[in-house]
């Protein structure tokens, strides 16, 4: 299978820690389905090798709930630094370093009891 993603995460829980990772042409870490993942203490930048090309977002949770994101440095992404679509609940974001990112540090587009905590 060709992605343009980094690293999926698919259904069970999971946890991805201290991972380091560059521009992407896709969101760098993609979580879809399940729940219970944990993100901790891992860096992602947009910044692509060849300048001719662009990034996406650094995390995107797509209908996946209850995950923790804590101490996550997201930077220099081409949209948001996480994003979090439809279906997807329950999630926390805590301690998390976002900066110069396309749209905005954390985005929240749908779904019930997100919460953000403690980030810039």
């Amino acid at each position: 299978m060709t992605s343009t993603y980094r690293l999926e995460v698919w259904n069970d829980s999971r946890g991805v820690d201290h991972l380091w990772t560059n521009g992407n042409l896709g969101e760098a870490i993609w979580i879809m389905g399940g729940g219970g993942h944990r993100l901790e203490g891992n860096t992602v930048h947009g910044i692509p090798i060849d300048p001719a090309f662009d990034s996406d977002g650094g995390v995107l949770l797509e209908g996946t709930s209850a995950n923790v994101l804590t101490g996550n440095t997201v930077r220099d992404t081409g949209d948001a630094g996480v994003i979090i679509q439809e279906g997807s609940h329950r999630n926390r974001v805590v301690d998390g370093r976002f900066y110069r990112n396309g749209d905005a540090g954390v985005v929240i587009a749908d779904g019930d009891r997100n919460e953000v905590l403690d980030s810039l």
